[in-house]
């Protein structure tokens, strides 16, 4: 994965905000139609991308991290 700009990282967080707000909103209804499990489906995948995206820079500044002590 290539390095994301602040604008890019924002974005991605602003949506994942939105995922969470619309299933919190679909796990309050009283009744779920199949629409909204797939609603919900849609949404529990794209926070998990978005987990997938955090780990990945993670293990990338834990990389970068261990590289900078080796030079010292």
């Amino acid at each position: 994965m290539s390095e994301r700009t602040t604008d890019e990282v924002a974005q991605i967080y602003n949506a994942s905000k939105d995922s969470v707000t619309l299933i919190n909103s679909v796990a309050a209804q009283s009744t779920i139609t199949d629409e909204d499990k797939a609603t919900l489906k849609r949404n529990v995948d794209h926070i998990e991308i978005i987990k997938a995206y955090k780990d990945y820079y993670e293990k990338d500044k834990d990389k970068d991290k261990d590289k900078d002590k080796e030079t010292k």
